[in-house]
């Protein structure tokens, strides 16, 4: 069964919060390099607030690949100043819509994905592994 994702809503709610937002259907959260290329700064994710859910993780597992990496239609990165994170959250929560914070822009350009304490590098995006399959 085929479900419309959007985050026209999202993005309605979000706007007077937000500094900018990006959806991120293609490429998944390494649309992250795309914003900090553009606003020239960097970027930390923490991986355990990333929010995936069970058929999600059951499918990457599966073929292997990366979840920061494959299409993730329905989602939006917004980008909002702290003093206005909280509020909009409450908002997107009110509306039925899953928001959390998942990490921060810096002034350092690097990009690093925190996962079990550790510091990486983050992904960059090659292909959609989605794709490769079809």
């Amino acid at each position: 069964m085929y479900t419309l994702e959007t985050v026209v809503k999202d993005a309605s709610l979000a706007k007077k919060f937000a500094r900018g937002m990006h959806d991120v259907t293609e490429g998944g959260l390494t649309t992250l390099h795309e914003i900090a290329d553009n606003s020239e700064v960097g970027f930390e994710v923490y991986y355990e607030k990333l929010h995936m859910p069970p058929l999600v993780k059951k499918v990457v597992k599966f073929y292997g690949v990366n979840p920061l990496t494959v299409s993730s239609t329905g989602t939006l990165i917004i980008i909002s100043p702290q003093e206005n994170t909280s509020k909009l959250i409450k908002v997107l929560h009110s509306h039925g819509i899953n928001a959390s914070t998942v990490g921060k822009f810096t002034e350092e350009k690097e990009r690093i994905l925190i996962k079990k304490g550790r510091k990486e590098d983050f992904p960059k995006f090659e292909k959609d592994a989605y794709a490769e399959m079809y």
